[in-house]
C-alpha cells in the first residue's frame, strides 16, 4: 500500500492514465480491459524474467490498483493539474508551443 501512496503523491512523475492508455474519465471496466490488453503480451513474453518487463508489469498493476480504489483515484486526480504543469516545465523548448499551435488550428494546418 505504501507504493500506491507514493504513486499518488504529486511529486511522482507516473501518469497512470497514459500507462493504461485511457482518459481520466474512463470507467473501471475500460481500465480493466486496457490493463489486460497491455498485460497479455507481457505475460506471454519469453522475457518475463527481464527486469524491464517485470517493472512494466508492476507499473501496470499499480496503475490499475489506483484506478479501482475510489479514494486513491480521487487523490491522484487532484494532482493532475500539478502533474501537467510539471510536464510542461520539463518539456523541451518549443514542444508545448508546437502542440498548442496544432490544437489552435484544429490540426488542419490551415
Amino acid at each position: 500500500m505504501a507504493e500506491l501512496e507514493a504513486a499518488v503523491a504529486p511529486e511522482s512523475s507516473r501518469d497512470i492514465y497514459e500507462r493504461l492508455g485511457v482518459q481520466p474519465d474512463a470507467g473501471r471496466l475500460l481500465a480493466r480491459e486496457m490493463y489486460w490488453a497491455k498485460m497479455q503480451p507481457l505475460l506471454d513474453s519469453t522475457r518475463r524474467d527481464d527486469p524491464a518487463t517485470r517493472a512494466e508489469i508492476e507499473a501496470l498493476n499499480e496503475a490499475l490498483a489506483i484506478l479501482l480504489d475510489d479514494s486513491l483515484r480521487a487523490r491522484y486526480d487532484a494532482t493532475l493539474p500539478e502533474r501537467a504543469a510539471a510536464r510542461a516545465r520539463s518539456a523541451p523548448d518549443g514542444a508545448a508551443g508546437a502542440k498548442g499551435a496544432k490544437g489552435a488550428t484544429g490540426g488542419t494546418g490551415a
